[in-house]
């Protein structure tokens, strides 16, 4: 099982497991589904097509807090295909949206996480003052920004992201991060865990693909659930999949 990487980012492992007909499971990467433990990605959960929605959502937002004008900024993370189909998702969005609107794009480096991304999306934003409104296609490189940008007197810009952990999450409930998407990562273990159930049963794999609508989580919609640190969008999937399953 895996999150958000490509079979380009191992290509002798994933060959060695579809030689022994050995399942890959993956979620948001960049291959599409094949259910077939023999041949690429048994089955990837939620898709490029279906995550791009997810960055769709909060450019729309972005367009309508902005009054649907303006430039905007778009922060990739370099070496993850997963995350450069997020960020291009928001910038096709905003051009089809607005095509008088402009997107700048920030490369961001994987060594820089934790260390000194913020500063370095500081000095963009400096340098970049018309900015509207950031989107950050991994939530992790927006971790102290905040604070970079207080201690820089720098204004911030609305700011969105994919896919917040605990920290993005109490951002939102704070009103420091104006809208993100929530991965959904206790549903999409459960969904992992039915694609092994039906791999183990003879059922369909093809089954377990489906994913739901996205949820857009915002403080101006009142919608961030309270708990726990990183809710689940959808708060009864654990029911829905022991009633799948036929368990009490």
């Amino acid at each position: 099982m895996t999150s958000g990487f490509a079979i380009e980012q191992y290509p002798k492992q994933a060959k060695e497991l579809n030689e022994l007909e050995i399942p890959i499971l993956s979620n948001t990467g960049t291959d599409p589904s094949t259910f077939n433990p023999a041949e690429g990605v048994t089955l990837q959960t939620q898709e490029p097509q279906i995550v791009a929605t997810a960055a769709a959502l909060m450019a729309d937002q972005a367009l309508i807090n902005a009054g649907g004008e303006g430039e905007f900024a778009a922060v990739n993370l370099t070496g993850y295909p997963s995350v450069a189909i997020q960020v291009k998702g928001f910038e096709e969005e905003i051009e089809a949206k607005c095509p008088e609107c402009s997107v700048k794009r920030l490369e961001g480096q994987p060594t820089s996480l934790g260390k000194d991304a913020p500063t370095i999306v500081t000095n963009f934003l400096r340098a970049n003052p018309g900015v509207k409104g950031i989107y950050f296609g991994y939530d992790g490189i927006a971790l102290g920004l905040q604070a970079a940008l207080k201690g820089a007197g720098v204004t911030p810009p609305d700011t969105y992201a994919w896919a917040p952990d605990e920290p993005g999450v109490e951002e939102l409930r704070n009103g420091e991060k104006t809208g993100a998407v929530p991965l959904g990562q206790p549903e999409n273990g459960w969904q992992m865990a039915d694609a092994m159930i039906r791999l183990n049963t003879g059922g369909n794999v093809e089954d377990s693909e489906p994913w739901g609508p996205y949820v857009l989580w915002a403080p101006e919609f009142e919608n961030i659930p309270a708990t726990p640190p990183n809710p689940a969008p959808n708060p009864e999937f654990r029911e829905e999949f022991q009633e799948l399953w036929g368990l009490e």
